[in-house]
């Protein structure tokens, strides 16, 4: 019984024999382990411990390796923390540069989030929304990209990748790209990317662009949150360059503007001196045309009372007759006007004589001749006649006058003469005076006519230039005239349309229709206190229109004086000043002027 009991009792002290040297080489790993990990070899093995079993079986080395774990993990987001903060401080950097360019800040951007991230590629798309109408995507900046890719900088909204990324305000993420969606160029060649990360840059849920980016290598859930966040910033960025781009586009126009208004002012204070100018040119030859007309008026009254005349169309129908023609060819006025200029035509005349007639004036040219008329009365009167043509700008005949001279008493003379000559060769002498004295007296009237033709022609140019001007002031100034008490007597059609009244609503109202209730009244009382007196006033008026609404005018109001120097109406040609501040402006220096007049 006794050795039985030895030898069981050595079995059992091996066996604890072994277990200790067990623990013993355990502890050594364990420190060897530690160590390791403590000089930060956190893939240092645990020797005696290999497998998921033997951990199993030795909590004392499961818990180390687990202590592993954790700490590579912790290591591990810890690295991942430091990366997304130094990328964070990193961008912020980039992001307060100064750059001349927009172009330059999101080139830069680009192609530093590409090396940050260690994408192989990159894109960025910046909204341009400049016209609500049509809002894209622009892409602005690219790193890598094969410019093939994009065969369109713009990119529609919902249009690809970029535009699903934008209306749907979320990254896209696709790790099986198609074959055909973009290659990357390497040493090897051309090779497909493993993954595509499409994401928005946003500022408050607004989406300002779209970022893409191409990898070999897939992008971890970490870098994917550091770009979101980034985003952000970039957003953020790109919404200030924009707003300093506007700004600085919108300053440039403000300076450009100012110019232009400057340039404008200075133009229309040459154009305010050269239209004073042209005013007192016009009111003098104004003037000078009263005094041309007057002393026409005089040669024609003369004219009237000792010639003969008429007008007629190109086809020879009487337009005009004078008294002098209705008393020697017995035709009323009623009766002659209408007719054909051949009622006086005289059968003795030939036709040769008619036909040299037209001819001559037809081409422009003066005819003159002397011959045989037909009264109403059958009867017989002679005539020395001048008949010219009136020529338009192009020098063709509109229109024909005709002056002829009563020489019925002359022609008697002459017959008379000739007779004379014939049954009395004894008063030879005498009848050779007579007639000397009578071509003296045909070539004073020929000298006459001519001096009436010559005043004919500068009458009819004048009424041309007259009508010339008369068509100038109805494009470029407001023309009015009224009685004495201010009641319109006339308007031009300037003054319908800058006051938008018709002429029949104004022909017989008083002046004051336009009156504009923020004008003193003082300013009207001087103005009737200057033109009655005779005299011309001008000033800055504030008028109203139809509908309410007003315009300035340059106004030159001037009497019409009659023989005793009494004023027997007015008449009103103003300038219409479309700048207000301009206006007022000049209103405002002419009540400095008449500030004593208005007291």
């Amino acid at each position: 019984m006794k050795a039985k009991y030895k030898i069981v009792h050595r079995d059992v002290l091996e066996k604890n024999e072994g277990k200790s040297q067990h623990l013993q080489e355990l502890v050594r790993n364990a420190t060897t382990f530690i160590q390791s990990i403590k000089g930060g070899d956190l893939d240092a093995s645990f020797e005696g411990i290999d497998s998921e079993s033997a951990l199993a079986e030795d909590s004392l080395g499961g818990a180390l390796l687990a202590m592993r774990q954790k700490l590579k993990k912790f290591n591990e987001e810890e690295n991942q923390r430091r990366w997304a903060v130094e990328g964070i401080a990193h961008f912020a950097d980039i992001l307060r540069s100064d750059y001349k360019k927009n172009s330059d800040l999101y080139a830069t951007i680009i192609a530093e989030l590409v090396k940050h991230v260690k994408a192989n590629q990159g894109s960025l798309f910046v909204l341009n929304d400049d016209d609500p109408k049509d809002i894209y995507l622009n892409l602005e900046a690219s790193y890598a990209y094969d410019k093939r890719k994009y065969l369109s900088r713009r990119i529609e909204p919902g249009q690809g990748l970029v535009g699903q990324s934008y209306l749907e305000k979320d990254e896209i993420f696709l790790t099986e790209v198609p074959q055909n969606y973009v290659q990357i160029t390497s040493g090897l060649g051309l090779a497909t990317p493993r993954c595509i990360l499409v994401f928005p840059i946003m500022v408050n849920e607004q989406v300002l662009g779209i970022i893409e980016l191409a990898s070999f290598k897939p992008f971890e859930s970490y870098e994917r949150e550091f770009m979101k966040k980034l985003g952000e910033s970039i957003a953020s960025a790109i919404s200030n360059a924009k707003i300093n781009y506007r700004n600085k586009s919108l300053l440039e126009l403000s300076q450009e503007q100012t110019a232009q208004m400057q340039e404008q002012e200075e133009e229309m204070r040459q154009n305010m001196e050269e239209l004073q100018a042209t005013q007192e040119e016009m009111q003098r030859k104004m003037q000078e045309s009263l005094r041309i007309q007057e002393e026409l008026d005089a040669r024609m009254a003369v004219l009237n009372k000792t010639a003969l005349l008429t007008e007629s169309d190109l086809h020879g129908t009487i337009t005009f007759v004078n008294d002098k023609f209705c008393h020697v060819s017995k035709w009323r006025k009623e009766e002659a006007i209408g007719k054909a200029h051949n009622i006086v035509r005289h059968p003795d005349n030939s036709k040769e004589l008619y036909k040299e007639m037209w001819s001559t004036i037809k081409s422009g040219q003066i005819f003159q001749g002397r011959f045989a008329n037909l009264a109403k009365d059958g009867s017989t009167y002679w005539v020395d006649a001048t008949i010219a043509p009136v020529l338009n700008a192009s020098g063709e005949p509109i229109k024909y006058i005709g002056i002829r001279f009563d020489i019925t008493d002359q022609v008697g003379k002459e017959n008379e003469l000739k007779e004379l000559v014939n049954d009395m060769q004894q008063q030879k002498e005498e009848l050779q005076a007579q007639e000397e004295e009578l071509r003296q007296n045909l070539e004073e009237l020929s000298a006459t006519q001519e001096e009436i033709h010559r005043q004919f022609t500068e009458t009819d140019y004048m009424k041309r230039e007259m009508e010339a001007r008369e068509q100038v002031f109805n494009i470029t100034s407001v023309l009015s005239e009224s009685d004495n008490y201010g009641n319109i007597l006339m308007v031009n059609d300037k003054l319908c349309e800058v006051s938008q009244y018709g002429r029949e609503e104004l022909i017989g109202k008083p002046h004051n229709i336009f009156r504009h209730p923020d004008m003193p009244k003082e300013v009207f009382e001087l103005m009737w206190s200057t033109i009655k007196k005779g005299e011309v006033f001008r000033g800055i008026i504030k008028n109203r229109r139809k509908d309410g609404g007003h315009y300035w005018v340059d106004a030159v109001i001037s009497p019409v004086l009659d023989e005793h120097g009494k004023p027997v109406k007015y008449i009103g040609a103003r300038y219409v000043i479309p700048d207000d501040s301009v206006a007022e402006l000049l209103f405002n220096k002419m009540l400095e002027k008449f500030s004593d007049n208005l007291k």
